[in-house]
């Protein structure tokens, strides 16, 4: 059990950590009730489904990125949206099937799909598409972008980067030209 702690990831005080996440708007899809199958009595569950022609869910990209205090408090919250939305560049997409980090950390990379299940690609996000929406300290607006090092995650994992990545675009697919 000592091996597996001391395995464990450093956290290092003063690097910026991120964590990319998909946050689901299901607010436009049809609802529908179901008889219960935990109970035998008049309960019923609720379900989201979006049926073939009606509304389906929209997602959105965010990334949070924060630093660790001296007693690893969580400190300097920034949430960050893309500054266009994904449909923009990809009118198209209906589903985000995945996302991570590229090995150096400095683009996140995305698999999208459209929504008859044909159409799949994987598209390179540079960290700096993405916007402030709010911060929880004062000495915002790029919510300490510049810092000498960071530490980004997905999931649970972690690695050291530099600052934010150059370039404006969402990065190409197979076949796409620039």
């Amino acid at each position: 059990m000592a091996d597996i702690t001391s395995q464990a990831v450093k956290l290092r005080r003063n690097e910026i950590y991120r964590i990319v996440y998909e946050e689901v708007d299901e607010s436009d899809v049809s609802l529908y009730t179901f008889p219960s199958s935990q109970s035998s009595g008049r309960d019923y569950e609720e379900y989201r489904f979006p049926r073939a022609g009606t509304p389906n869910a929209k997602s959105k990209l965010k990334l949070v990125q924060f630093r660790l205090s001296e007693n690893l408090r969580i400190t300097d919250i920034c949430i960050k949206e893309l500054q266009c939305p994904l449909t923009f560049a990809f009118p198209w997409l209906e589903y985000i099937v995945r996302i991570g980090w590229t090995p150096d950390s400095k683009y996140i990379w995305v698999q999208l799909l459209d929504r008859p299940q044909q159409r799949l690609e994987l598209v390179l996000l540079p960290l700096d598409n993405f916007c402030e929406i709010y911060s929880s300290s004062s000495s915002s607006p790029n919510c300490g972008t510049t810092a000498s090092s960071t530490t980004t995650a997905a999931a649970a994992s972690g690695a050291n980067s530099s600052s934010a990545a150059a370039g404006t675009l969402y990065g190409s697919s197979p076949g796409q030209q620039h």
